[in-house]
């Protein structure tokens, strides 16, 4: 077998690499400028320079379209040939470098989490215990204004004096850092209850209001219950003394006219015997005929406010002319000037007596009717 012969590789360096040392670039510019050349800008003028001008365009695009091609030919050879071959050569080394790094990783990775597991439950440790120093001030606020909440007005005294003796006497160092929290607190608390005293002090006061309210009121219907009472009385009071009035009236109208008719009676009896009497002496005076008729005179007749015998139509007494015969007074000139109904009835209420018509009976004769 012929020995191997060792092939030597030239090495490419990157960094001196330049884009000339593509042999398709090669010549490039020359050919470019060549064809630019061969095909000039045509000022079209007629239908001749327009074709000579379409032709010119056409070229330079076809070598512009050309060199796009072989571009992207140029770089998928690139690619290909140079690029992807060296993705996987470094794909390989870093693999094998890979291994060799987790292989000392491990180890350092084992020993965080083992750090990291520690530093979370020293963390979890202080958070329960932030958490519970939390939790002690949010049950002893919570516990408070539960209080506040169900205390009513009778108990506002003493829960506020309880309230005063916990805050007073608590051991804020089992706060530890968060003792500052603790003033807060009690601050917010009694503003709470301070509230809440506000609240049931104008709840008992608006409840002793309408029971106030509701007193006058009851006050006011007994009052207007009274007076309707006391009304009713007046009305019957007064329709009684008018009853009363009606009832005097009547009985001195009947007590007037018992006495008219008596004092006619007795006029009427005073006069049948005054004409008895005068009849008798007429009788005597023609019986002895001594005197003349013409000195026969009317017998002497009462004085003034003596009453007379009624003589109605004025005839002539028997033998006695009429012109002598005085004119008989009236019932009412019977009685006394001073005797009058009102001075009857001034002498009534001096007497003291309750019956007016008993009084009446008791001092007076019947009167004459009118």
């Amino acid at each position: 077998m012929p020995p191997k012969v060792k092939t030597e590789l030239q090495v490419f360096n990157l960094e001196k690499f330049s884009v000339a040392q593509l042999p398709e670039l090669q010549g490039k510019k020359e050919e470019i400028n060549a064809v630019i050349e061969l095909n000039p800008i045509v000022d079209i003028i007629d239908t001749a320079t327009y074709e000579s001008a379409k032709k010119s365009r056409t070229a330079v695009k076809t070598l512009r379209t050309g060199l796009e091609k072989e571009q992207d030919e140029v770089k998928r050879k690139i690619k290909t040939h140079i690029l992807d071959v060296v993705d996987k050569e470094y794909d390989l080394l870093i693999l094998d470098v890979k291994k060799q790094e987790n292989d000392r990783q491990n180890p350092i990775k084992i020993y965080e989490n083992e750090l990291e597991a520690k530093r979370q439950e020293k963390a979890r440790l202080e958070q329960q215990r932030i958490d519970n120093i939390k939790k002690e001030l949010e049950d002893y606020a919570a516990g408070w204004k539960n209080l506040f909440s169900n205390m009513s007005f009778e108990t506002i005294h003493n829960i506020s004096a309880e309230f005063h003796e916990s805050y007073t006497s608590f051991d804020t160092t089992i706060l530890q850092e968060f003792e500052s929290l603790f003033p807060v607190k009690v601050e917010e608390l009694t503003q709470y209850l301070s509230d809440r005293t506000v609240s049931l002090t104008n709840a008992e006061n608006a409840r002793l209001e309408n029971i106030r309210l509701e007193q006058e009121a009851a006050e006011l219907r007994a009052e207007k219950a009274r007076l309707e009472s006391l009304a009713r009385i007046a009305e019957a009071a007064e329709a009684k003394a008018k009853k009363e009035r009606e009832d005097f009236e009547a009985e001195k109208l009947a007590f007037q006219l018992e006495v008219a008719k008596k004092a006619e009676l007795e006029k009427l009896e005073l006069q049948a015997k005054e004409a008895e009497l005068e009849a008798k002496k007429l009788a005597e005076i023609k019986a002895t005929e001594k005197v003349e008729i013409t000195e026969i005179l009317v017998p002497e007749l009462p004085t003034v406010n003596v009453c007379t015998p009624l003589i109605t139509e004025r005839e002539e007494v028997k033998n006695v002319p009429a012109s002598l015969v005085e004119t008989p007074l009236t019932p009412e000139e019977c009685i006394a000037p001073a005797t009058t109904w009102d001075y009857i009835i001034e002498e009534f209420k001096k007497s003291g007596e309750k019956s007016y018509s008993k009084f009446l009976k008791e001092n007076y004769n019947v009167p004459t009717k009118l």
